[in-house]
């Protein structure tokens, strides 16, 4: 019976494996990631900013399932003062484990923007595309590395 570690107990597989092709070996991968609306209006999470980034587009991101460490990679973002989105950002990353990033979360909207599939999830050299939906959130506190 297979199973994988996660959180440091063992868990059951769910058997939801993927592959690029026929000839490809089934592996554990991402498929569809949805975050359930919110109840706030988006622009009173955006007025309610005092410094902050606003993230339009993301390219990739990873996950390391050992330390939880998150990395994604923003190829449209913008600085917001004091509820104001300013100045275009060169391409940035934000860093964070699951479990602060989660729980940083302080806002989310009430509409979900869906990509449906023009991101990828690459492992083991396959690449699948993936379908994430995204309502407008907040999240207090992420490191941010930018030139």
């Amino acid at each position: 019976r297979i199973a994988e570690r996660i959180g440091g107990g063992r868990v059951a597989a769910t058997g939801h494996g993927r592959r690029a092709s026929y000839r490809d070996l089934p592996l554990p991968r991402m498929a569809c990631t949805i975050l359930e609306p919110g109840l706030e209006d988006p622009r009173a999470i955006l007025d309610g900013t005092k410094e902050g980034l606003l993230v339009r587009r993301l390219s990739t991101g990873s996950m390391d399932p050992e330390s939880g460490r998150v990395t994604l990679s923003v190829t449209e973002g913008f600085l917001i003062e004091r509820g104001v989105v300013t100045r275009r950002l060169a391409p940035t990353l934000l860093v964070s484990d699951v479990a602060t990033l989660l729980e940083n979360i302080d806002a989310i909207g009430f509409d979900v923007m869906c990509d449906l599939g023009t991101t990828n999830c690459v492992k083991s050299d396959q690449q699948l595309p993936v379908m994430v939906g995204l309502p407008t959130i907040r999240i207090g506190m992420i490191r941010v590395i930018s030139p």
